[in-house]
């Protein structure tokens, strides 16, 4: 999993704080109304100008800070759950991301020179909604790594 760090203090000393622990970049994240990339804020520098940037993009919502994670490629898996705690996936695909909103899902996952991705993505994907409450269609996204073995999922922190 990607380090990461609830924002407590949403001013420039506090997000100077969290990039320190962090590292650059850091990719601040609105905790709600986000999707599909629409609350992430790519912070390069601690830059007054850049922390304004980002906090008035991301507005009055709650936020984290997720480090950066030099991934070969972002997956995703929709897992459904039913009441009675049965979970089954689709296949992986890749998200494509332009200026950190979706905007290519693409099915099936390429994944050349990584054999079994497909698999173990949906593997981890389902563990990790099993591991969950309630019913439903959740969407598990994760990085992989350049290793093809390594994943770390994104967007875990609870509201």
């Amino acid at each position: 999993m990607a380090p990461y760090e609830g924002v407590e203090e949403k001013t420039e000393e506090g997000i100077k704080r969290i990039a320190e622990k962090l590292g650059l970049p850091v990719m601040l994240k609105a905790r709600t109304l986000a999707y599909d990339g629409r609350g992430n804020s790519p912070l390069q520098s601690t830059s007054s100008q850049d922390i304004q940037k980002s906090l008035e993009f991301l507005g009055d919502r709650p936020l984290y800070a997720e480090g950066w994670c030099p991934f070969v490629k972002e997956v995703a898996v929709m897992v459904v759950r039913n009441k009675e705690g049965e979970v089954r996936s689709y296949d992986a695909v890749e998200t494509v991301h332009k200026d950190s909103i979706l905007r290519v899902c693409t099915a099936p996952l390429r994944a050349k020179g990584f054999e079994g991705v497909n698999e173990r993505a949906r593997e981890l994907a389902e563990k990790a909604v099993g591991h969950l409450q309630g019913a439903g269609i959740f969407g598990v996204e994760m990085f992989l790594m350049a290793d093809g073995a390594s994943y770390h999922f994104t967007s875990w922190l609870p509201h």
